[in-house]
């Protein structure tokens, strides 16, 4: 775990060296990376929730399921369709 934030500390020097993108295209990125950062977490959620050796006696009821099963969806959805046009955009660009 020590090595991937190491590696992300050093990507950000990376963005601060002189002819590399600004920082516009670091957030457009990291809101790209979002959505899909949520769709894991949310599955995550989904599956710590309802297991008893985690939960214990508060494990989730089917009506939460589906509640987080609706929000895992449209999480899904705006995943996939964020990353589509944000590849869409980034081939755009090298084909000139």
């Amino acid at each position: 775990f020590y090595k991937v934030m190491i590696f992300w500390g050093l990507l950000a020097v990376v963005w601060s060296l002189p002819g590399a993108p600004g920082f516009i295209v670091l957030t457009v990125v990291s809101h790209v990376l979002t959505a899909p950062f949520l769709l894991v977490i949310t599955i995550g959620l989904l599956f710590m929730l309802n297991r008893r050796n985690i939960m214990g006696d508060h494990v989730n009821k089917w009506p939460l399921n589906i509640a987080l099963g609706v929000i895992t969806i449209f999480v899904a959805v705006a995943a996939y369709q964020g990353l589509s046009a944000a590849v869409g955009d980034f081939s755009s660009l090298i084909k000139g």
